[in-house]
């Protein structure tokens, strides 16, 4: 599992702030939004990302 936070996400289209979304084997398993830092958490300033 690889999990992105970012300022600025861009989900299917979507945008979203603050935010961070969760990738398995390709493909989005949850997203939500950042609330408090995270372990093991790839920080990006944007990122977009379609399922």
């Amino acid at each position: 599992m690889k999990r992105i936070a970012a300022s600025t996400m861009i989900i299917n289209g979507e945008e979203y702030h603050n935010h961070v979304v969760e990738i398995e084997n390709g493909h989005i398993t949850r997203h939500y939004p950042l609330t408090e830092e995270l372990p093991n958490t790839e920080w990006r300033i944007r990122f977009t990302v379609n399922d």
